[in-house]
């Protein structure tokens, strides 16, 4: 969505859905063990592995600009923010036997939502032929919310166990603000910034 004024605009662009990509596969392979060069067992596997990242999101992105009455002086800034929920990172893997007998597996699963942020705005005047001189404001921030957990497989149960030892529950936040102001200009054949 956009809309004009004489010497301003803004936009607005909105997206939300599901996304996710994955991968499903098998590895068969031959464990042969032998010493002093003879062969002492011969065992055929089957190893299965599934990924599946998946999550909800939703993005908006809103812009604006605004020129002055004297050429080349604008004011303009950003804003974009997304919102990744109900995401989950789940891993699996098992080793099977000739007989499929599963021989060893397990599952990771972390659950999580991320926000990532982007602002700026920034101002630029004009001087002289050539030169301008910008200063603004620019934030960056990205946040992670998550729970890591894992069930390893128990042949002697013949089960799946979730390792309560083995978790992580983390918080993972980053900002950065940056301020800046900058003169440029060109005299001649040389110019500076």
């Amino acid at each position: 969505i956009g809309y004009e004024w004489d010497k301003s605009s803004i936009q607005l662009d909105l997206e939300g859905g599901h996304r996710g990509s994955g991968y499903d596969g098998n590895l068969n392979y031959r464990e042969d063990v032998s010493t002093g060069g003879q062969q002492i067992s011969s065992t055929k596997y089957r190893s299965h592995d599934y990924k599946d990242l998946y999550e909800t999101f939703l993005s908006a992105n809103v812009g604006f600009e605004h020129n002055f009455d004297k050429e080349g002086q604008k004011l303009s800034g950003s804003f974009f923010a997304t919102y990744g929920g109900n995401a989950m990172e789940l891993f699996e893997s098992d080793l099977f036997n000739q007989t499929e007998q599963r021989q060893r597996g397990h599952r990771a699963r972390e659950s999580e939502y991320r926000w990532t942020m982007r602002g700026d705005l920034s101002y630029v005047h004009p001087f002289g032929k050539e030169g301008k001189w910008e200063s603004g404001y620019q934030y960056n921030m990205y946040m992670e919310d998550g729970d890591y957990r894992i069930n390893m497989w128990n042949p002697q149960q013949q089960q799946f166990i979730e390792w309560d030892d083995q978790f992580c529950r983390f918080l993972f936040w980053r900002a950065i603000h940056t301020v800046y102001t900058m003169a440029s200009d060109k005299i001649g054949n040389f110019s500076y910034q």
